[in-house]
């Protein structure tokens, strides 16, 4: 898998702006689009080797994210996993001052650590197969992902799947093929660059 940086810098300056914006100030991440449960292994490609491979854009270095493959001669190996838990913010917001500070009608401004923070559910459930003959191998994955955060609306629903294949026909040819499909829908809060955002106004009260 390689993300090029500049489409990287693309996402992140056409979702927001540098002060003061309406528009969230909040960006997505095409490495999200990936399952951590997919990935075998990270490596790192330094200097010279990186320029040789991708280009003298890469010579600062590239971070190379290989997905599992499938085993050969091997019968076909399931896995299943489960995860659930809870996100929830800290309740350490500065708010304490609020009680001070009443409209002319009586009416305080609510302490944002009791009304907004809460708990937020998270499931993530996955499952894998892989195996292979002696020429060909194979992995097939697939998962869904429910993450919600503290704060609501803020939410996170990505369902994937991945296939790869490996053929080796002859001593001298191998062929390769691995595919992936992602769907992964988001509602970000108002936040980040924006000074209308909610959790700014609720700190001011």
């Amino acid at each position: 898998v390689r993300i090029d940086r500049k489409q990287s810098q693309f996402w992140d300056n056409s979702m927001g702006t540098a002060c003061c914006g309406i528009d969230g100030g909040a960006g997505g991440d095409r490495l999200d689009d990936l399952n951590p449960e997919d990935i075998d292994r990270i490596e790192v490609i330094k200097g010279p080797a990186a320029a040789t491979l991708y280009g003298s854009e890469a010579s600062n270095g590239v971070i190379q994210i290989f997905t599992k493959r499938g085993r050969n001669s091997s019968a076909p190996r399931w896995a299943l996993s489960y995860g659930s838990g809870f996100n929830r913010l800290r309740a350490n917001l500065p708010t304490t001052l609020y009680p001070r500070f009443k409209g002319t009608d009586g009416t305080v401004g609510l302490d944002a650590n009791k009304s907004l923070i809460q708990d937020g559910l998270y499931q993530d459930a996955n499952m894998t197969v892989q195996g292979g003959g002696d020429a060909l191998s194979y992995f097939v994955g697939g998962g869904l992902l429910y993450n919600q955060g503290s704060i609501k609306p803020n939410d996170e629903t990505r369902g994937n799947i991945r296939v790869n294949l490996n053929w080796q026909a002859s001593d001298k040819w191998a062929f390769e093929v691995g595919s992936q499909y992602t769907r992964n829908v988001t509602t970000l809060l108002q936040s980040g660059n924006n000074w209308t955002a909610l959790l700014g106004n609720a700190l001011l009260g």
